[in-house]
């Protein structure tokens, strides 16, 4: 399994991390915002490691964005919310960091699923294409 299929599963696996933190009572709802903000993070990775492009070691889905932007034409404009996944990558994994409501927490998992079902269409054709053959 090569790594675009491996990011694209660890993608898949954290958008429904977050749903499940978000149908729990009594948990952090910044929990479900940083597996949102994973999820997105590992679809845009696999979509940029499909096309060979190299990525920093980054959390930054703005940046993500643009660095598919140029094969995928479109996709900052219709990914652009998501944007804002990107501050729950680091500062909701601290005690001290500012609660987050299931309000927003529930939306971050909207924003999520957009960012992987996009992803998922993009790639489509190519994964039914399956392995080359040469």
């Amino acid at each position: 399994m090569g790594l675009r299929d491996r990011m694209a599963r660890q993608g898949r696996r954290r958008s429904r991390s977050g749903k499940n933190h978000t149908r729990r009572r009594a948990i952090s709802w910044g929990n479900s915002s940083f597996h949102s903000q994973q999820a997105a993070e590992k679809a845009l990775k696999a979509l940029l490691v499909r096309y060979q492009i190299n990525f920093p070691k980054s959390h930054d889905i703005a940046a993500l964005l643009l660095l598919a932007e140029p094969r995928a034409p479109g996709i900052a404009a219709a990914l652009d919310a998501a944007r804002v996944l990107t501050m729950y990558a680091v500062e909701t994994r601290y005690p001290d960091s500012d609660p987050v409501s299931k309000a927003d927490a529930s939306r971050h998992v909207e924003l999520a699923d957009g960012v992987v079902t996009y992803v998922r269409r993009q790639l489509n054709a190519y994964l039914a294409a399956g392995r080359p053959r040469g």
